[in-house]
């Protein structure tokens, strides 16, 4: 029969900040977090066996996330305006569950998107973009019981993918 406990006392601090910058037809954005995480104690359970430990880190905090983006508006005309966009983000090491299991661990990695957006009347917009550019292989999620199960699984991002979309203001 499982049993669910509070695990004890834990910590995050952090600080976050973004900025944006648009002048004439140039957009810049950018945005980062810091955070400072970590189990502080542990509650023990009388018959268990404690998978983490005082100094480990929380599940899904990495502890920096930045990104930035940069696009620029080009008049077309007196009816069309044509957008590219180049946008990016950098996430630094990420645990997926408390305790150290390195399988289900991933590090720090780069991610990339590129758009190209054109613009009709300002009603109509169409916008073709791929996303994960350079096609980075990275872990979103993952989860492990190697000690009683002996598994341990990873799910990935999606690789490369583009879209095209169309929208209208009214």
């Amino acid at each position: 029969m499982p049993l669910l406990f509070n695990a004890g006392k834990a910590r995050i601090r952090g600080f976050e900040a973004e900025a944006s910058y648009h002048a004439g037809g140039l957009m810049l954005d950018g945005a980062m977090s810091i955070l400072d995480d970590q189990i502080r104690s542990i509650t023990p359970i009388p018959g268990a066996t404690a998978t983490v430990a005082p100094g480990d880190d929380l599940p899904l905090t990495p502890s920096f996330q930045g990104n930035f983006a940069i696009g620029y508006e080009i008049r077309a005309g007196s009816r069309y305006t044509v957008t590219p966009r180049f946008e990016g983000s950098y996430t630094s090491h990420v645990t997926f569950i408390t305790g150290s299991v390195p399988e289900i661990e991933q590090k720090g990695y780069f991610v990339a998107n590129a758009s190209l957006e054109l613009g009709i009347d300002e009603r109509w917009k169409v916008q073709a973009g791929v996303i994960n550019l350079f096609d980075k292989r990275y872990l979103i999620q993952g989860n492990a019981s190697l000690g009683t199960l002996g598994y341990a699984e990873k799910m990935y991002a999606r690789p490369r993918s583009w879209y095209l979309q169309l929208s209208a203001a009214f």
